[in-house]
Order: structure tokens, then C-alpha cells, then sequence
């Protein structure tokens, strides 16, 4: 193609490149307004949500370590990586509750220290959680990012919608905006694929490096890291069994070889990260000192008397003379995660209780996505289906299916029902797939000259924006349109959509329409101290205390369905008024 002289001398950029360059300038733009839009869709949550019921804990251990000088005997929940970054705008503030100083920081009770942080000066923990909140909208943001450029490979549409979808998508506005791990998770997660399959597929050190690093990120940010080891896997040893990629031009026996070598630096490279990140305390214990040692208090081990290690965690196995090249909380911790994964929490899900549902996570995944992104989701899965009947899929595209399908396997085996937030890793390799049924709509699937697939695929799209939109700010508690919204949501599942966030607006109700004298039923640790600092004056309240009316109860909508009848609640009678779904406001005559 001809160019032309620049005033310079240089040859100037042809029209196709220019008119690339220009393309490119637009998508950016328009990338960047998307991300403007999820900030303020998660700001608007942000000054909406009371603090929830786990976010103290998790602002709480990452102070700790602060404040003690990298004492990480609190963080036996989750590694502490997400929670350091979520606690320093609480840290920068200056002078607080000092953990140290209270009678559960002996037995590694973060429970017990929790309530204390709240007691000790509930406003200050308060401004601390909401901190904590915009450290996690960024990274929800950044994640965002990096799914655009990762998508920018596949084209620019393809790149926008999956962006776009992203950033509508209410689950992960429910959870981009709290001061917990699961966001951080879910976007490590994603991107440790990502570099697994840029592993895969091409040779030299920076792809190892780059796999390296990732894996490291996501095993100190949760336990749950472990369910990457399926698709590492999985992808290394079609990759090397088949010669592709990394390991073509050898022979078996160098392929294995490589494929161990490997594997032996990424475990290096993922203990090493999860030492340092505990600072090596209790490194090296030998196996019997371990379980000798007195066992942190965790609501996952009321059961085994101190006796968890011994009981559950595969150290147990080991010789007693054997050194742990771990840290003990994190041993202790993992043991935990296992323990309550298969000891259950019980749940209520399609109007009755119960101990577990194999089809939880599936099931909560379907009814809280948007009914344009399951949409966009069926097409291409039905798209992607056809296409793999016709060859081998490439490693990368094996380890993106790989990932979410062990993913939803082991937490169908998990009875620890608790919230769809923890199969939220799983959500973006969903909207992969319905980026590519938008990509597959726009291009009139095909045949350009189509109409009504562009037609379906805009109006999609922009569905699944207007849902995110018009669910703002009660995302945490929202259910897709597809099954009628949020009314028919909360009759078939109680359980992780009642975090307290609305207690707030619970006190608002109650100052502006003069609503009293009020007994409230507290749901966890900060929903009593959040109607406190609000100015609301109430009475505690339990089922079965006598009351003197005129006056109101408020008791949220998990504990109404998990209970039976509660006098002075005449069994079975419809409340007064309902709050943000589940604070349930009755009348005592």
C-alpha cells in the first residue's frame, strides 16, 4: 500500500493504520467510560450497605498484623495478602483498637477479637470497613482492565463486550465493593489461567515467571488456591503428552522431564510466597510440635476440641520428626477450610431447610446472572460446543474450560452453602463465553448481511446494563430478571443476600416515619452496634419475650425462615413491611 512523506521525512501511517489506530483510540475511550460507570454503580453501594456481616474480620487481620509488628496468628481464615491491602487505609489513619490488648488475641480468636474491635469504638471500625471497601472497588477495576487487554487479542468486540459484561454483571458488583477476598480471588484466579495458558503455549522463561508470580498472588490471597492444582494439571500434561506449545520439538521422555522441572519451580516459587507472606512463623515445626500446639479458636472447629490437626489436617500422616516447610497458621487454616467444607452449615433454599444441595452453587449462579448475560452465555457455550466437535481445543482453551468445571465440581461436594460469593471465580470464565455468543450476535452469526442477530445481541447487552443499573444499590441482594427478580429470588433462597447491609436503611425507615418503641432481633456481630450509631434506640429482642404493645419488631428474613413460630408473632402472619427484602418489620397491637 502507498505512503506518503510526513513534514518530517518520516513515512506516514497508512489509512489502514490509521484507521486502526483511531479504532483502537475509541474501544479505549469506550473501555474507560465502562469502568467509569462500574465505579459508580459500586460507589453508590458503597454508600448504600451498612457494613457487612465478615467484612470487620477481614479488616480486622490485616490490622492485626500492622499494629503487632507482622503477627499473622488471626489469619488462619484466609491468607492475609487482600487483607493487608483492605486494612491499610485504617492503618494510615493512625491510632486504633490495638488486638493485642484483648483477651481472645491469646487464643488466635478472631471471632471474639472482632467483637472487641467493634466495641472498642464502633464509628472508627466503621470508617476503617468502608476504607477497606475502596481498596476492593479498585481492584475490581483493575481486574477489569486486565479482561480488556486480555480480550484486545480476540478483537475489539470481542474485548468491549466481555468488559461490558463484566461491569453489569450484579454479582460482581455485589462483591466488588465488600472488604472480603472473594473479588481479590476471583480476579487472581483468572489471571493464574490466563498465564497457565500463555505457559502452555509458548517456550522461554518469562511465561514460567509470569505463571509463577500469578500462583504465588492467588495462594496468599485464599485457601480456595488449591483448586487451581486441577487445571495445572490437566493442561500441563495434555500439553506435554501432545507435544504442543512449550513442549514440541522433544521427545516424551524431555517433555516430562520439562514438565516436572517446572512444576518443581512453581511450588518453590507458591511456598516461598506463602511463607513470606506469614513471615515464616512456625515454619518448620516438626509435625508433632505442630499438632502439640494450642489451637487457634475458629468457628470451624467448635467440634474437635482442640484436636483439628490430629484429626483432619494431612500432617497427621507425617513422622513425628518431620519438619512442615509451612507456617502453622496456614496449616491450621487449610485444616479449617477442609474441615468446614465437609462439615456444612446447613441452608434454606427453595422453601425449605436443608443440611446440603449438591446443585447449590449451579443453581445460585443461575438465578442471580443477569437474564441478558444467560443468554449471551447459552449462545456461546451452544457456539462453542459445535466448534469443538471439529478438532482439539488449543491448551489455553482447555485450561478455560478445565478451570471452571473442576471449580464447580468440588463445590458441588462442599456443604458449605453459604453465599453464591464463593463460586464467584467462576463468573468470569462464564462471561468469556457469552462475550463470544455477543461477538458471534453482532456478526449477524456468520452472515453480516443478518439483521435480527445484531438486533439480539444489542438489545442483550444493553439488557444486562439496565439490570445492573436499575438493581443499584441492592446488588448483594439481587436476583436475576429471569426468574422474576428480586420478590420470587428471596422466596427460593435465603442465605448470603442478608448481610446486614440494610440496617441503615432499616434506621432511616424507623427516624423518618416515627416507628417505635422498636425491638430488633441482631443477624451477627454488626447490625446491633450499625442501628446504634445510627440514633436508633431499641430493645433486644428474642422469640418468645413477653412484649407490651404498641410497638414493632424487626427481625431479618433468614432467621424468620429458619425458625419456627415466634410469639408474639402469631405463626405464619405477614409483616407490617419489608426492607430491602429481608428485615421483616412486624406490628404488636
Amino acid at each position: 500500500m502507498m505512503q506518503v512523506e510526513s513534514a518530517e521525512g518520516e513515512p506516514a501511517k497508512t489509512a489502514a493504520e490509521a484507521g486502526a489506530a483511531a479504532g483502537d483510540r475509541r474501544a479505549h475511550g469506550l473501555a474507560a467510560l465502562l469502568l467509569a460507570g462500574m465505579a459508580a454503580l459500586m460507589a453508590a453501594d458503597i454508600a448504600h450497605d451498612s457494613p457487612t456481616m465478615d467484612e470487620k474480620n477481614h479488616v480486622l487481620r490485616g490490622l492485626a498484623i500492622y499494629r503487632s509488628g507482622g503477627d499473622t496468628r488471626l489469619s488462619s481464615a484466609h491468607p492475609p495478602l487482600a487483607n493487608l491491602a483492605q486494612a491499610l487505609p485504617g492503618a494510615l489513619a493512625g491510632p486504633g483498637f490495638d488486638p493485642r490488648e484483648a483477651k481472645s488475641w491469646a487464643r488466635a480468636d478472631i471471632n471474639g477479637s472482632a467483637r472487641a474491635y467493634l466495641g472498642h469504638d464502633y464509628a472508627r471500625a466503621r470508617r476503617d470497613i468502608m476504607g477497606g471497601r475502596w481498596v476492593t472497588l479498585a481492584i475490581t477495576l483493575a481486574f477489569g482492565g486486565f479482561l480488556y487487554r486480555w480480550g484486545l487479542g480476540r478483537g475489539r468486540i470481542f474485548a468491549l463486550a466481555l468488559l461490558g459484561l463484566y461491569c453489569a454483571h450484579p454479582i460482581v458488583l455485589a462483591h466488588g465493593h465488600l472488604a472480603t477476598t472473594d473479588l481479590p480471588f476471583t480476579a487472581a484466579y483468572f489471571v493464574a489461567i490466563v498465564a497457565l495458558g500463555r505457559y502452555l503455549e509458548r517456550g522461554g522463561v518469562r511465561p514460567l515467571l509470569s505463571l509463577a508470580a500469578a500462583l504465588a498472588l492467588a495462594f496468599v490471597v485464599k485457601f480456595s488456591a488449591v483448586l487451581l492444582l486441577p487445571p495445572l494439571a490437566i493442561g500441563g500434561a495434555y500439553g506435554a503428552l501432545r507435544g504442543l506449545g512449550r513442549f514440541a520439538g522433544r521427545g516424551l521422555g524431555r517433555r516430562l522431564g520439562l514438565l516436572i522441572r517446572d512444576g518443581a519451580a512453581l511450588g518453590l516459587a507458591v511456598l516461598l510466597a506463602i511463607n513470606a507472606v506469614y513471615g515464616f512463623q512456625g515454619t518448620g515445626m516438626r509435625a508433632a510440635s505442630m499438632m502439640a500446639r494450642q489451637e487457634p479458636i475458629h468457628p470451624a472447629t467448635g467440634g474437635y476440641r482442640g484436636r483439628l490437626l490430629e484429626e483432619r489436617s494431612p500432617i497427621r500422616h507425617l513422622q513425628p520428626w518431620v519438619p512442615v516447610p509451612l507456617p502453622y497458621t496456614y496449616v491450621f487454616g487449610l485444616a479449617a477450610v477442609q474441615a468446614k467444607t465437609q462439615d456444612g452449615h446447613g441452608l434454606h433454599i427453595f422453601g425449605r431447610n436443608w443440611a446440603w444441595f449438591p446443585l447449590y452453587f449451579p443453581a445460585l449462579l443461575l438465578l442471580k446472572t443477569s437474564l441478558g448475560i444467560l443468554a449471551l452465555f447459552g449462545i456461546g457455550a451452544a457456539l462453542g460446543l459445535r466448534r469443538a466437535r471439529r478438532r482439539w481445543p488449543s491448551p489455553t482453551t482447555l485450561v478455560m474450560i478445565a478451570a471452571p468445571t473442576t471449580f464447580l465440581l468440588v463445590a458441588a461436594l462442599s456443604r458449605l452453602n453459604i453465599g453464591v460469593r464463593h463460586a464467584l471465580p467462576v463468573v468470569p470464565f462464564m462471561l468469556v463465553v457469552a462475550a463470544a455468543g455477543a461477538v458471534a450476535l453482532l456478526g449477524g452469526l456468520g452472515r453480516p448481511g443478518r439483521r435480527w442477530p445484531r438486533a439480539l445481541g444489542a438489545g442483550l447487552l444493553a439488557g444486562a446494563g439496565a439490570e445492573a443499573v436499575l438493581s443499584t444499590p441492592a446488588h448483594i441482594s439481587h436476583f436475576s430478571w429471569a426468574i422474576g427478580g428480586d420478590g420470587i429470588g428471596h422466596r427460593l433462597h435465603v442465605m448470603g443476600e442478608d448481610w446486614g447491609q440494610d440496617v441503615a436503611e432499616l434506621a432511616a425507615v424507623v427516624e423518618r416515619e416515627g416507628l417505635g418503641p422498636l425491638y430488633y432481633e441482631a443477624y451477627g456481630d454488626t447490625t446491633a452496634p450499625e442501628l446504634a450509631h445510627a440514633g436508633v434506640a431499641f430493645t433486644g429482642f428474642r422469640c418468645g419475650q413477653r412484649i407490651e404493645g404498641p410497638a414493632v419488631i424487626a427481625r431479618h428474613l433468614r432467621n424468620v425462615a429458619r425458625s419456627a413460630a415466634c410469639p408474639p408473632i402469631p405463626q405464619g402472619e405477614a409483616p407490617a413491611r419489608v426492607i430491602g427484602h429481608h428485615i421483616l418489620l412486624y406490628r404488636v397491637p
